[in-house]
């Protein structure tokens, strides 16, 4: 990485540090001047650069931060502990482009996870962009007599991912 003459340091609530360029300054400027004074009931929406899955992102220390993870961690005047994510908070929001600190919360993977089933935006089964399977199809691989090798052939996956069908550790939903 070179080092670019027009970083400078930001320090911001509770001495957390922040190297940025003076166009992302004034991007950190709107999540305290906004975020931080936004309502509780009230998503703030980040309005700048965004990923696939619509999170806001912003260049920071080098690297791509995720928008609502600096949020809290602003808020919580400390980064993230190892591990945690910055988690929309359940039935308060699920919405990706927030990064009001009041609908956030750390959170373990798992959590995040169980936070999803909840608010009812996980994506699971057919719903999910990568499966290969229907419903249909996995109820007619758990009746079928054929071998995990031959049904594997037949519709297009691996034998673990028919024997992951079969005993229900995948599509354990579909009855």
């Amino acid at each position: 990485m070179t080092n670019n003459p027009n970083n400078e340091s930001c320090t911001y609530k509770q001495g957390l540090e922040i190297n940025c360029s003076p166009l992302m300054a004034k991007r950190l400027n709107f999540i305290f001047q906004t975020a931080n004074t936004a309502p509780k009931d009230k998503c703030v929406e980040w309005p700048y650069n965004r990923d696939q899955n619509g999170y806001g992102k912003i260049f920071l220390n080098g690297k791509i931060e995720r928008v609502h993870r600096v949020s809290l961690s602003i808020k919580l005047g400390r980064p993230l502990r190892h591990g945690m994510w910055a988690a929309h908070a359940p039935v308060i929001c699920h919405n990706p482009p927030c990064i009001n600190p009041n609908h956030l919360r750390e959170a373990s993977r798992t959590e995040n996870m169980n936070d999803k089933i909840v608010d009812g935006t996980h994506v699971y089964g057919e719903s999910c962009h990568s499966s290969k399977l229907t419903e249909a199809q996995v109820l007619a691989i758990r009746k079928s007599s054929e071998t995990q090798v031959i049904l594997a052939s037949i519709y297009g996956v691996s034998q673990s991912q028919i024997s992951a069908v079969k005993t229900g550790r995948n599509w354990g939903h579909v009855k």
